[in-house]
């Protein structure tokens, strides 16, 4: 993979490097009403036979999040790119993705399934993320 592990609350977008701080000023005041919440892990899963990833339980606090982001996105920024392909909002931990050949896929599945990954972890943050032309990075940390 070529981005950290996360779960994407708003889909990439384009921004200018020039408009940067604009963008910095929106998070750095963005406001969800939200407090750090519990992320559950809820085993494995896949979007057909390419992509492999963590499912991760919905809960309220995640929901109101990534919706108020996404709205606000909207009026704030002028941003309306936030679904895929007009899919609702599906928390997920991405574990293989294109990458992955197709002969793969059925022992990679089946490693992954065999090893009960039920988790969970603490959530108080949001990050920005930032495509350097060959992969994502951790560029801004948002606190709750």
């Amino acid at each position: 993979m070529k981005s950290p592990p996360h779960i994407t609350l708003h889909m990439p977008f384009r921004w200018k490097k020039k408009k940067e701080e604009k963008l910095f000023t929106f998070f750095k005041e963005f406001q969800a009403d939200v407090s750090a919440f519990k992320v559950e892990v809820n085993g494995v899963d896949h979007f057909g036979d390419r992509v492999i990833y963590l499912s991760i339980a919905a809960n309220s606090m995640m929901m109101h999040l990534q919706s108020t982001l996404v709205k606000s996105m909207k009026r704030e920024l002028n941003l309306f790119n936030a679904q895929y392909k007009g899919k609702a909002f599906h928390p997920h931990i991405t574990l293989a993705f294109r990458d992955l050949k197709k002969h793969h896929f059925e022992p990679a599945i089946s490693h992954f399934k065999s090893m009960g990954l039920l988790e969970s972890f603490q959530s108080d943050c949001y990050t920005l993320l930032k495509h350097d032309g060959n992969q994502w990075h951790s560029f801004r940390e948002y606190v709750y």
